[in-house]
């Protein structure tokens, strides 16, 4: 059993999930016989390890079981509550708590953000999708080294620039590295 990582941030900023799918870690707790009740807002879970052979796709696993939907949509639902609405030079996104707080930046706003109140960044809105993105698969476990080159060699040097550069102003050191190493 891998124990899920809690980040050392606000409390509203552990991730639920920190393995190759997030749906799986929430799940497999769930089904466990803790139900959802068991996993309020930001307790850690506890999920099997996912090793790159026992990684398939959920279609290979065969039909789910019957109450796969019903979990499904109370973990949605669950989120609903910690849904975070950016405005980033214009441009609409939205994320969860979770998600934000891999960068060192929103983990700091955030802890002052108590209202649903949506946040305006004046910061370019283009390069944030990547930036989110990014920390995307940070929040569920699927960044690597790897991930980031093989999205970052399809961009433009002014486009990799411009990630950098927000890569700094959001403190995202996990992508830092490898942008300031390529």
């Amino acid at each position: 059993w891998l124990k899920l990582a809690q980040a050392p941030f606000h409390p509203r900023c552990r991730p639920l999930a920190r393995i190759g799918h997030a749906w799986r870690g929430m799940l497999s707790a769930a089904s466990a016989g803790h139900g959802m009740a068991a996993m309020p807002g930001y307790q850690a879970a506890v999920a099997p390890p996912m090793t790159a052979h026992r990684a398939v796709s959920s279609h290979a696993l065969g039909a789910p079981g019957p109450n796969v939907a019903e979990e499904r949509a109370q973990v949605v639902l669950n989120y609903q509550e910690r849904i975070v609405r950016l405005n980033v030079g214009g441009e609409r996104y939205s994320s969860t708590w979770e998600t934000l707080c891999h960068s060192g930046l929103f983990s700091s706003l955030l802890k002052f953000k108590f209202d649903k109140g949506e946040i305006f960044i004046d910061r370019d809105g283009a390069p944030f999708k990547w930036i989110l993105s990014f920390l995307r698969a940070i929040s569920v476990g699927l960044f690597s080294k790897n991930y980031a080159i093989n999205i970052l060699e399809h961009l433009s040097y002014v486009e990799r620039l411009e990630i950098l550069e927000e890569a700094e102003f959001y403190e995202i050191p996990q992508l830092l590295g490898i942008l300031k190493a390529s």
